[in-house]
Parts: structure tokens; sequence; C-alpha cells
């Protein structure tokens, strides 16, 4: 199918050059490229725009006019092309971000601050939410994501780790003593992470072997910062991401339980930059993912 805009500059550049090769040569492509173009741009107008002679080609009078009426417009035309470009090479505009909340207000907000304050002309429209949503539908530009990625029509940027790990309080496991087996952690509270359309169930891997273990406890809930207080509270035993309790454990509000059992995460292990599938993406989108990347990927590091 042609493409009008880039039929009309190879006419120009053949009737610039004075021959079908030499404007072939100019532009890097095939002469007969450059007859499929021009043959295809007369067809369209249903007249013929130049006449080849022992001394080269000249126009028509049709491919006259369009020469003397068309040269301004597709000037003006080159200029906005390449203003909507210069836009985007500078950093500006709005950005839709989606990310999971715990994520999110963990440690999106001081990155989003200096990414703001290095690129003021950015507005961010930030949704934190646990919901899934529909990065096209919704008009999100990129979006963080944890566990596994199902959509295939998505660009997907892997940005740290996403293991789990069993906690507690150190007063909780005083109490109720520290287990060592399934066995003893049956006997224990837990506090269990409900995530939507996901099994409840806790998956570890010891000695090579998968096991399942079915937790029972006072609290279940979706909320992970929810279940995170509880058992610095010392209410029970939880699975929560590395990166949401790292900072308890390093500093003794939580103690590692099982540390030498794998845990496996139904979500899967890793956290994503996810974006949709447009031809071109924006520079200040790239900008913002590859900042992202830069800055977030040691989250999920122990």
């Amino acid at each position: 199918m042609m493409e009008p805009i880039v039929a009309l500059k190879v006419y120009f550049e053949v009737m610039k050059h004075g021959s079908f090769s030499a404007a072939a040569r100019a532009a890097d492509i095939a002469v007969s490229s450059v007859t499929r173009q021009v043959d295809a741009l007369e067809a369209s107008l249903g007249t013929q725009l130049l006449v080849r002679t022992t001394h080269g080609i000249r126009p028509t009078e049709a491919g006259g006019i369009l020469l003397e009426r068309a040269k301004g417009a597709l000037g003006e035309l080159e200029d906005a092309f390449s203003e909507v470009r210069e836009l985007n090479v500078t950093v500006q505009g709005k950005i839709r971000l989606a990310a999971p909340m715990t994520f999110g207000r963990r440690f999106l907000a001081p990155v989003l601050v200096d990414f703001l304050t290095q690129y003021p002309a950015v507005e961010v429209d930030l949704s934190l939410s646990d919901s899934y949503v529909n990065l096209a539908q919704e008009g999100f530009d990129l979006a963080i994501r944890v566990g596994k990625q199902h959509d295939p029509d998505l660009l997907v940027y892997p940005l740290t780790s996403h293991h789990h790990v069993l906690c507690a309080n150190p007063d909780y496991l005083a109490r109720a003593g520290t287990p060592t087996s399934l066995a003893d952690l049956k006997q224990c509270a837990c506090l269990i992470h409900a995530i939507r359309d996901l099994p409840t169930t806790w998956v570890f891997r010891v000695d090579g072997k998968t096991e399942t273990f079915f937790p029972r406890g006072p609290l279940l809930s979706e909320d992970s910062e929810l279940l995170f207080d509880a058992a610095c509270a010392g209410l029970g035993i939880t699975q929560l991401p590395y990166w949401t309790v790292k900072e308890a454990l390093k500093s003794g509000r939580l103690s590692q339980v099982l540390p030498d059992f794998e845990v496996i995460s139904h979500l899967g292990d890793m956290v994503y930059i996810v974006t949709p599938p447009h031809r071109r993406e924006s520079f200040k989108t790239r900008t913002l993912r590859d900042f992202l990347l830069s800055r977030l990927g040691h989250v999920g590091e122990t």
C-alpha cells in the first residue's frame, strides 16, 4: 500500500536529482522502489506526473503544479514532525504509572521524588493498587507487577527478585517456640496472605522435595502491610516477600523462621516493569522505566 507522503517525497527526490537512479542513490533505496512509489502516486492521482526524454526527465503540467503547491506543504509537514520529535526528546508531560500497594509505598516515593526533581517538566500520575490493571484499556504508560506475567502482548522488563521468607517477632518465638520442621509449624499461629485467585498454601522445597503446607491461624488478609504489622506485634508467623521484611530482619524486629527451607511463591520469583506494546515508546516513558530499573533493582537482594 502506498503512503502518500513517502511517495510524494520520492517524487520530489526524482525531480531534484533528475533521474530515478540518482534519487535511489540519494535515498539509499532500490531503483525499483523509487519507480514503484512514483507509479503508485500517479495512479492515485489519475494522471502522469513526469515524462522521460533523451535529456532526462521533466514534469508534466500536473507534475509541475504538484511540485509548486506541495513543496511548501511538505516542508511544513517536515517541520511539524521535527517539532514533535523535539517534544519526544525533552522529558516532559504526564506519565501514568501503576504499582502494587506495598511496593509502591515502600520504595516508589523516594525514587519518584528524585525523578521529578531531575525532570521537573514531568507529571507522574501514580495508582497504587493490588488489583490487576489493564494497561491499554485504562491508559497506563507502564506498571510494576509482582510475579509471573501472563499477558503476551506486554513488553516485560525484569526489575528485581521476589523471594519469600517465613518470619516472626522474637518475642512470639520465645513464647511459642521456634519451629524446626513443618510438623512444628503446624503448632504455630500463622498469619496468612490471601492473594486473589491464588491458593493460600505455603510451598517449600526441602532436601530437593516440594512440600505443601496448609497454614492455620488467627489472621488472613490480602493486605501484606497489615500482616507485617501483626507479625511485628507478635501475633504469629507470616510468609512475606523479602523486600517487605528486609529492614525488620536487619533491625531484629523480626527473625527468620525455617531459614533452610526454600519458600516457593505462587506468584513467581521476580518483580517486573511492564509496558503496552506501542510501536514507539515515548521518550518520557522510557526515561522513567530506565530510572526505575536503575534505582530499584537492589530491593529484592539479600
